[in-house]
């Protein structure tokens, strides 16, 4: 016998062409609490009939604000596809303040507000500060470009290095549209308190979440990407040297030579064709 999956519950439901409508009153007495005994389901005695033509492949993420969405099912080779969901948060800022902080979902929207105004505003006014300490100027991007991205609701991905250094956590950015990863370690590894998985479609940045909240570890982080294709980036251009760029091209098979010109390319187109490589 097979057991039920949450996923498959969720996705059931969520296709059923017939509608209902129930009269429920709810009581405390019989709210689930986030520690779910387990209990066997008798199959043959229910009704439900599952969709064994549903294709994950085909069926990646149905992003609801505000909304559990299932997780993808390939995503079943390396968790419990019963322990975990994905929320379809509002901004990046939710998505990182839901998974570090198990009491948000909690909280009332006045308070929630505020817990988001707060992290935001902690990233912006420490910025000089933080710049200088993590060492940005040669290894990452400019304040500007920086406090832009703070801004905007749906960042680049490359603006979750400054939240991981700034909140000593560790983040496994996934994107489950190219099945590629890239993993940001915070600045100071001896103080990390966290470690995030989170979930890259379209435009959105969400949480994998844990039913009781519990975390990730490094090892967890390392063994979950070992299943996905490395995203890379380039830092900037002053820190490579020209032979530095010249050993990336030959790992990567990209030219040393113009195809126009057959001339050897200069340092900046080289570093122009190794970042278009590498952020496809």
């Amino acid at each position: 016998m097979e057991s039920i999956t949450l996923n498959q519950i969720t996705t059931t439901v969520k296709s059923s062409k017939q509608s209902g409508k129930f009269n429920i009153n709810s009581s405390s007495t019989f709210i689930q609490p986030f520690d779910i005994p387990h209990n066997e389901v008798n199959i043959e005695s229910s009704s439900i009939v599952f969709n064994e033509n549903f294709e994950a492949s085909n069926y990646l993420i149905n992003y609801i604000e505000n909304e559990i969405i299932e997780v993808p099912e390939f995503f079943s080779d390396f968790i419990d596809l019963n322990k975990y969901y994905i929320f379809g948060s509002k901004d990046l800022y939710e998505t990182i303040e839901m998974i570090k902080n198990g009491e948000y979902m909690n909280q009332t929207e006045t308070t929630k507000k505020e817990c988001l105004e707060t992290l935001k505003n902690s990233m912006l006014d420490n910025l000089n500060t933080n710049y200088k300490e993590f060492n940005y100027k040669n290894t990452y991007i400019s304040k500007t470009d920086i406090t832009s991205l703070l801004n905007e609701k749906y960042p680049h991905m490359k603006i979750l290095q400054y939240f991981c250094d700034c909140l000593n956590i560790n983040c496994l950015y996934i994107n489950v549209e190219n099945k590629k990863y890239k993993l940001y370690k915070g600045y100071n590894q001896d103080k990390i308190k966290n470690n995030l998985v989170i979930i890259g479609y379209a435009q959105y940045m969400l949480p994998l979440v844990n039913i009781k909240f519990d975390s990730f570890s490094y090892t967890d982080l390392s063994k979950i990407k070992e299943y996905f294709k490395e995203i890379r980036e380039m830092n900037k251009i002053g820190s490579y040297s020209l032979q530095g760029l010249i050993d990336l091209a030959n790992e990567n098979n990209i030219s040393l030579k113009d195809d126009e010109t057959s001339k050897r390319k200069t340092k900046a187109i080289l570093y122009g064709d190794l970042k278009k490589n590498f952020e496809i």
